[in-house]
Order: C-alpha cells, then sequence, then structure tokens
C-alpha cells in the first residue's frame, strides 16, 4: 500500500477538484490501494474518524436516512445515483449547500477512489465505473 504525506494528499485532492470541473490543470485522483488509515484529512481529523463520524454525518445531512442513501446509491456509477446527489436530492456538487459542499467534494473524490467503505455493509463496495464522471 502506498502511503500520503497530508501535502502530497491534499495536491492530488485539489487536482481531483479542477478535474472534476473540467480544468486544464487538473488530473483525476487515483488512491486505489493508498492507505490513508494515519492521513489528516482537511479539516484535522484522522480517515478513520472521517469515515467512522464525517461520512454517516454528511450522508444524512440531507434529510434522508443512512439507509435510504446507501441504499439507494452505493454502487455508484454515475452522478445520478451517487450518495451525494441522493443525499442532498441535487443534480451537481454545486447544488449542495455551501456548508457540505467541500465535505461532499471531498467525499466524491475518495469514494471515486473506492476508498470509502460502505457504511452499513463495513466493507469497500467494487464498482466498475465512478461517481461524478
Amino acid at each position: 500500500m502506498k502511503t500520503y504525506t497530508p501535502d502530497e494528499l491534499q495536491q492530488i485532492l485539489t487536482a481531483h477538484v479542477a478535474w472534476l470541473k473540467y480544468e486544464v490543470n487538473g488530473s483525476r485522483a487515483n488512491l486505489s490501494g493508498a492507505d490513508l488509515s494515519e492521513a489528516i484529512m482537511p479539516g484535522g481529523y484522522t480517515f478513520e474518524v472521517y469515515k467512522s463520524e464525517v461520512v454517516p454525518a454528511l450522508l444524512t445531512a440531507g434529510g434522508k436516512t443512512l439507509e435510504e442513501v446507501v441504499g439507494a446509491s452505493w454502487e455508484c456509477h454515475e452522478w445520478t445515483n451517487c450518495p451525494m446527489a441522493i443525499a442532498f436530492d441535487v443534480h451537481d456538487l454545486s447544488d449542495i449547500p455551501p456548508l457540505h459542499r467541500e465535505q461532499a467534494s471531498l467525499f466524491v473524490q475518495l469514494f471515486d477512489a473506492e476508498l470509502i467503505p460502505n457504511p452499513l455493509a463495513g466493507n469497500v463496495p467494487e464498482r466498475t465505473e465512478t461517481c461524478g464522471d
């Protein structure tokens, strides 16, 4: 497994945000197989805290239950069934309320890289395509 420093991770995620916005300097993040267990996430918490506390809170921030969001969207293949689209009932990241937009963007990046386990099943879903394309 590859490990990343906080600066390296931030650079990768920044480039991925640019890629999601179709910016010239953007590049798709490929964190498959990355060991982020000790990584400090934007916000100052560990990846483990991110998965156990931030992800469930974000998935339910739009007023739906975790079961509604995860059950409808975890095997995401496109934005229309991405967990963030389902959680906030939106058509684009820019439609997510500003308070949650940055976390939603980070979620999409990590979800695309298959690094976020299903919070109900505790495993990383296998997908053939990615969310947010």
